[in-house]
């Protein structure tokens, strides 16, 4: 465990880190400290920085750092950046599974041999400790476990969509063995001068899990957050198209079918034609959620198995059903990128990567509003949120990874 007299053995790093991507590249993506952290409140302020240089991004106001427990060394700083900013200026949706965590839980697999390089080693997942400012989401949470990432969490999601729902820290509604690595590998401050949170939550290896933070950081985290939501649904209201057009319906010389078609693995092979209602009501937060689906068929089957099949180390495969019964791509397992690198966040990630490009490249010069809304990728392509996901193997709820996926 990290103390100040360490710090001279601390040194300094700079790591090479991945930058912004051409379409999002006024966005700041990486920071790296070249200092350490002292203490749990100093951790606490750090990933609120995070947080406030997200929701300055206009995405979720949510920060994080991995931190080494021997030297308190960050390692690497990051936040929410699920909004990108379109060619035009405006902010826009870049990839639903970009939250700080899950990036982080990439980037230490994407980097290995660069801490090598800087370090002299590579710090396993147990040996650090990756500070958030929010209760982490499922996504993030089963990114976290599946990589053996120690977790201090600093404040609540007080829109109820943490993994520590309950504040309890028991994770009830997890399956167990799920719920033990929680218990053991995630780790909740004591907050001083608060009813909130009276006594640590959690396992004994999380980084500064003796100490307090005070009030006022946990508050501060819990502010950015709030006060970013409603700027990412006035996005996401704005920017999503609830009557898309079918896309089969493009020419086969449409450039934007033809681009899908060169992104997406299986895109346009298969249109499935028969829907079924879901017998049962699923009812989440005093919310009713009814879902129509695509029948699944033979041909879907063997779709998948062979796409999962021709992939290295690849344990299953999922299909993704636009709302016309199109199979609009197929994702598989890539373990040899990181362990949650699964067949559904590779699936989500490369079309949400392309959707992006596609309405920035069509989106008009900086400063002409909304005129993505009038072409072709905005008015064919749908959103992630409008697809259908079909697995070729039903995953394990006892998985952290199928935390993570679901």
């Amino acid at each position: 465990m990290y103390s100040p007299s360490l710090h001279l053995r601390c040194g300094l790093i700079a790591l090479l880190l991945a930058g912004a991507t051409p379409a999002d590249a006024q966005i700041p993506i990486w920071t790296t400290y070249t200092f350490p952290t002292y203490s749990a409140e100093d951790a606490a302020n750090k990933v609120a920085q995070q947080a406030t240089i997200a929701a300055q991004s206009y995405s979720y106001g949510v920060g994080g750092m991995i931190v080494e427990n021997s030297t308190g060394r960050v390692l690497c700083a990051h936040g929410n950046r699920v909004n990108g900013h379109l060619r035009s200026g405006e902010a826009f949706p870049l990839d639903p599974t970009n939250h700080g965590e899950r990036q982080l839980v990439a980037w230490y697999f994407a980097n290995r041999e660069n801490l090598r390089k800087f370090l002299g080693y590579v710090p396993k997942p147990q040996q650090l400790t990756v500070v958030t400012s929010l209760d982490p989401c499922a996504m993030c949470a089963g990114s976290l476990l599946t990589a053996g990432f120690n977790v201090a969490v600093v404040a609540p999601d007080s829109s109820g969509g943490g993994v520590n729902v309950d504040g309890t820290g028991r994770f009830l509604h997890v399956p167990k063995t799920v719920q033990q690595l929680l218990k053991t590998n995630f780790g909740y401050y004591r907050v001083t001068g608060s009813q909130a949170r009276q006594a640590y939550q959690g396992g004994s290896q999380i980084l500064f899990s003796k100490q307090a933070i005070s009030q006022a950081a946990y508050q501060t985290n819990i502010d950015v957050f709030d006060n970013s939501n409603a700027d990412v649904q006035i996005i996401r209201g704005n920017t999503r198209n609830n009557a898309v057009s079918n896309p089969a319906l493009l020419s086969p010389g449409d450039p934007v079918r033809q681009s899908l078609a060169a992104t997406m693995p299986g895109a346009f092979s298969l249109i499935l034609t028969n829907t079924n209602e879901t017998a049962d009501v699923v009812r989440i937060f005093g919310t009713n959620f009814g879902k129509t689906y695509y029948t699944p068929t033979p041909e879907l089957y063997a779709l998948l198995r062979d796409a999962n099949a021709s992939a290295p180390g690849s344990g299953n495969a999922v299909a993704m059903i636009d709302p016309f019964g199109n199979v609009l791509g197929i994702g598989v397992d890539k373990p040899f990128v990181s362990p949650i690198a699964t067949c559904l966040m590779n699936a989500v990630q490369d079309y949400a990567a392309f959707y992006f490009n596609q309405i920035s490249a069509t989106s008009g010069n900086p400063g002409d509003i909304n005129v993505f809304k009038t072409n072709t990728p905005f008015l064919y392509l749908p959103s992630t949120k409008q697809f259908t996901f079909v697995f070729l193997r039903s995953p394990s709820p006892d998985l952290t990874t199928t935390l993570k996926d679901m």
